[in-house]
């Protein structure tokens, strides 16, 4: 017998159905636009709901059960006969993951946490304290509801794009997307002035309104 790691079509559905997979990945294409539109609107809205519901899959469920949804041993692996394509597959349990499975798991988890900063840190919640808010927020849950003995935690995260502050400038005059914290990381060096950060900054938030307002408009 011959193991494989269950891919993306292979997954059952999750937040997203093997074809929504598929279209995110460019994998397939939606005859009509409205058709895509209306997609990525359900997309969005089961996304919402399955963040909403991590305040009950946290405080509902046992301990015992939140970890056990990152212990490998508890992860079925999709096997088949690689000597003969008739035999149904089964499932199979390994003791740790592989090198392959922790890679995607952690892209998995690195990603939830690049979708929440890049949602709080665009309008309408904008900020990095809001992020470091949720962060110790959801450690304070842990040591609440589970009594763990923890007096202090310290994080401090220090990233940025590898970029020069004149390609920085060079991609604001050119008008590609710049983070808000690239656009005041110019103005701070001097490099923009407010009228051109407080209209850039305007002009995401006005773009994301219109965005919601195309496809609501489609419903």
């Amino acid at each position: 017998m011959g193991e494989k790691t269950a891919g993306n079509g292979d997954r059952p559905r999750g937040v997203l159905t093997p074809e929504d997979r598929a279209y995110l990945a460019g994998e397939t294409d939606y005859e009509y636009s409205q058709s895509e539109i209306n997609a990525r609107r359900r997309i969005r809205e089961r996304i919402y709901h399955s963040l909403l519901d991590g305040h009950y899959l946290f405080t509902a469920l046992d301990s015992r059960d939140c970890w056990q949804i990152f212990d490998p041993r508890h992860q079925p692996r999709l096997v088949e006969d690689e000597d003969d394509e008739s035999v149904s597959r089964g499932m199979a349990y390994a003791d740790e993951y592989t090198e392959e499975e922790w890679s995607r798991m952690k892209k998995a988890l690195e990603g939830w946490l690049a979708l929440i900063y890049s949602g709080v840190e665009e309008p309408p919640l904008l900020g990095q304290e809001v992020f470091a808010s949720l962060v110790e927020g959801g450690i304070r849950q842990v040591i609440e509801n589970q009594n763990c003995l923890l007096d202090e935690f310290d994080l401090t995260i220090e990233t940025q794009r590898d970029v020069s502050d004149d390609e920085l400038l060079d991609m604001f005059e050119t008008g590609e997307s710049l983070t808000n914290d690239e656009l005041v990381h110019l103005f701070k060096h001097d490099l923009i002035g407010g009228d051109d950060l407080l209209n850039s900054i305007e002009g995401r938030s006005e773009t994301v309104r219109t965005d919601y307002t195309d496809d609501d408009s489609s419903k």
